[in-house]
């Protein structure tokens, strides 16, 4: 015996549970006697449970926690020591546009920090502010990323810039993907409404 969807007509052949074009649940046929034909149709939608953190949801929490300590790292191995470092000085005090760039990536990385555990407290508390905020971090992130890979290519402009094109690039492809996401994610609108 042959069935018909109620939500978009399609031919259900006996024992279907769920349409398998639009994933809504089949009705039970017969209906049962004590129960209204309308009762047998169950409330079922294909995406009622994606509220909670899971999902494609799971990378940008990861990529919230592990940052920090990304950028910390970076700090504390590439910029503070070169800045700070006895035998960088010399080089330090004959380029001082090198010196410029090199606080300004030093504040920016604080700054980055500071967003970060902003964004983290926004992110696990579940707030309705959090997509907003996510999408103004990779924008300003992919801003802050390209002026400083400009700067870099323009005081040295024979260099070896592999890691400013690396970051712009990461930068450029986060934003392709996660601003997008969290603007039409059906799981982001159902987690986050604190």
């Amino acid at each position: 015996m042959t069935l018909t969807c109620a939500s978009c007509s399609s031919a259900l052949d006996e024992g279907y549970l769920v349409c398998p074009r639009c994933g809504i649940a089949a009705p039970e046929y017969p209906p049962k006697a004590d129960e209204p034909a309308a009762a047998a149709v169950p409330s079922f939608l294909p995406f009622e449970d994606l509220d909670g953190i899971g999902g494609w949801l799971i990378l940008p929490a990861i990529g919230l926690v592990v940052s920090p300590f990304v950028i910390l790292h970076a700090l504390f191995t590439a910029n503070i020591p070169i800045l700070f470092g006895d035998k960088y000085q010399p080089f330090l005090n004959s380029h001082p546009a090198f010196t410029g760039l090199l606080i300004f990536e030093v504040i920016t990385n604080i700054v980055l920090i500071a967003a970060l555990a902003g964004l983290n407290y926004l992110f696990f508390t579940k707030r309705k502010s959090l997509p907003t905020y996510m999408i103004l971090y990779f924008a300003t992130q992919l801003l802050v990323v390209l002026a400083d890979g400009i700067t870099a290519h323009a005081l040295f402009p024979n260099g070896k810039l592999e890691t400013a094109y690396t970051a712009i690039a990461r930068s450029f492809v986060a934003c392709l993907i996660w601003i997008p996401y969290f603007l039409v994610s059906r799981r982001v609108k159902a987690t986050f409404t604190r």
